[in-house]
C-alpha cells in the first residue's frame, strides 16, 4: 500500500491585538474622536462600557464630553482565529486652562526732557 501525503502551507494564524493608544485626553465642550486599532486583520471590534457622551461607528469613537473626569472601557477586536486580549481604555477629561486675560506691557518711565535746578540766584 502507497501512502501520498500532499503538504500544504498555511500561513500561521493569530487572534488580534489592540494596537490603539490606551490613554487619551479629551477636553471638556470639545469634539473628541478615537480610532481603534488593531493587527492581524480584525473583521469586528467590541467596546464594553462606553461612556454616555460617546458614540461608535465601527472603529471609531466620538463625541463631546461636558464634565471633567476620567472613563474606562474595554476594546475587544475579533477575527476568524478568536478574540484579542480585552485591553482598557481610558479617557481622561480635562476642562480647557482659562486663558490670562491680556495685560497690556508696561510702559517704562520717560526720563524728563529737562531737569531746571535753582540755586537760589536770580
Amino acid at each position: 500500500m502507497l501512502a501520498l501525503y500532499i503538504g500544504v502551507s498555511v500561513a500561521h494564524a493569530a487572534v488580534p491585538v489592540i494596537t490603539s493608544e490606551l490613554e487619551v485626553v479629551a477636553v471638556v465642550g470639545e469634539p473628541f474622536s478615537y480610532q481603534i486599532q488593531a493587527e492581524h486583520g480584525p473583521l469586528g471590534y467590541s467596546v464594553i462600557n462606553i461612556p454616555y457622551w460617546l458614540k461608535r461607528d465601527g472603529t471609531q469613537l466620538h463625541g463631546t464630553a461636558r464634565i471633567a473626569g476620567q472613563w474606562s472601557m474595554q476594546l475587544l477586536a475579533l477575527n476568524a482565529d478568536g478574540v484579542s486580549q480585552p485591553v482598557e481604555l481610558t479617557i481622561q477629561v480635562v476642562k480647557r486652562q482659562a486663558m490670562p486675560a491680556a495685560t497690556p506691557a508696561a510702559r517704562p518711565a520717560k526720563p524728563p526732557l529737562a531737569t531746571f535746578t535753582s540755586n537760589g540766584d536770580a
